[in-house]
């Protein structure tokens, strides 16, 4: 399994729920919603989808386990094709 690791040459900003990240490589600029400002710190300690994943059952219903999966996955896929966080 690749391990997740926020990428380098990010400007971060948290207001409120929502974290703002400048990807200084890009110039983009990407606004998180709260489920995804989680994922985000999660992944300050956790380097793999499978654990993100299971923090978040552990946060949230455990009877949508599924429903968190795809979420979580699909926020994850998100990041990595916006550069803000790579798979090794």
């Amino acid at each position: 399994m690749k391990k997740l690791k926020k990428s380098d040459g990010l400007v971060v900003r948290e207001l409120d729920q929502e974290v703002i990240i400048l990807n200084t490589k890009t110039g983009s600029i990407h606004v998180l919603n709260p489920t995804a400002t989680v994922i985000w710190k999660l992944l300050d300690q956790i380097d793999t989808l499978d654990a993100v994943v299971n923090a978040m059952e552990q946060l949230y219903d455990k009877s949508s386990t599924a429903a968190i999966q795809d979420d979580v996955t699909a926020v994850i896929v998100d990041m990595i094709a916006h550069g803000i966080v790579g798979e090794h």
